[in-house]
């Protein structure tokens, strides 16, 4: 489940009124078209792009909304957004 705190700095949509019991936040770390990492922690999803960033020239983090597990499987996503990013957009 996710919580209040897990969402406060993220900027998504009417968050005040979403379910949070079926609420599905997936963190997304990609770079340079030769790497892709997906995780529903955002600590472990930090420190991969860290440590591409220090690898790659361009690296992002994205983290993905959906509104149930229902919609996760059926890749009907309700909002996503970049938390970091390095260098030019990734291919």
């Amino acid at each position: 489940m996710v919580t209040q705190d897990e969402i406060a700095d993220l900027s998504i949509p009417e968050k005040e009124t979403l379910d949070l019991a079926s609420l599905v936040i997936i963190y997304h770390a990609f770079s340079d078209g030769q790497k892709d990492f997906y995780t529903y922690e955002r600590e472990v999803a930090e420190g991969v792009y860290t440590r591409w960033a220090k690898q790659y020239e361009n690296v992002r983090l994205y983290y993905e909304v959906y509104l149930s597990e229902e919609d996760e499987e059926n890749d009907a996503m309700y909002h996503e957004d970049c938390l970091q990013d390095q260098g030019g957009h990734p291919s």
